[in-house]
């Protein structure tokens, strides 16, 4: 099951409470906040049914967890822009409660490599394009300190910073250098193709479901055992030297 934010809490829990009528043995979820659909995950698991949690841990609830190296993704995108020579760097963050980990992984980089780090350096965006627009016009708007390099939350707030660049008159990667997050597939497609970080989500996919087929056999895993699958850059053209 895929929970997604546009569904609400009690559907989630009524089709729950549909595949327990159904007697599923098992189910891979996305993790997920407090709520109604927890609630029904808790007594399914209290019953003997199996549950492998992708994307991070269920509040209270000991279950097999997949995430991404996320800390790890961050650090590689940021090190690769201060290795071609960026020293003005803005990180475009996601949510908040999305965002602790790769924000944590820009900052390393930056310390790393000796380069001062402020609060100004971090412009929230959100999940859109569009918010990623509006996140790339405010970091890029101020020619005295403009970045010279975007790392971006997701691929989709990097064709935010696309759009930003074009309406200010930025080339890229001339005037400023991007970087995003995921490798999803339209990203090889764009004017210039975009560097970014594949998580490879097929691996995700695999992991979950080689844990969850070990839980339902009885074999010998911790009922909280936490699997973090790899990343990796992917080079393309919109990151040039500075």
């Amino acid at each position: 099951l895929y929970y997604g934010s546009d569904m609400e809490l009690e559907d989630d829990a009524q089709i729950l409470e549909l595949f327990r009528y159904c007697h599923v043995p098992g189910y891979i979820v996305s993790a997920m906040d407090r709520g109604p659909s927890l609630d029904v995950l808790r007594s399914l698991v209290d019953e003997g049914v199996c549950v492998v949690s992708i994307g991070g841990e269920l509040p209270d609830l000991p279950t097999p967890t997949v995430s991404i190296n996320f800390r790890r993704g961050s650090r590689l995108a940021a090190e690769h822009l201060l290795a071609r020579g960026h020293r003005r760097l803005a990180f475009l963050a996601g949510p908040p409660k999305w965002t602790d980990e790769r924000t944590l992984g820009f900052v390393e980089a930056l310390l790393r490599h000796g380069v001062p780090f402020d609060s100004s350096m971090i412009v929230t965006a959100g999940i859109s394009i569009e918010e990623g627009r509006r996140a790339a016009l405010q970091a890029l708007s101020a020619p005295d300190r403009r970045p010279t390099a975007l790392a971006c939350f997701s691929d989709f707030i990097a064709m935010g910073a696309y759009r930003a660049a074009h309406e200010l008159g930025l080339r890229i990667p001339d005037d400023v250098s991007i970087v995003g997050f995921d490798n999803i597939d339209i990203t090889a497609i764009l004017g210039p193709p975009l560097t970014t970080v594949s998580t490879f989500p097929q691996e995700i996919g695999r992991t979950a479901a080689e844990a969850l087929l070990r839980r339902l056999r009885g074999e010998a895993d911790a009922p909280d055992a936490h699997y973090t699958t790899q990343v990796e850059l992917v080079e393309r053209e919109s990151v040039r030297d500075a």
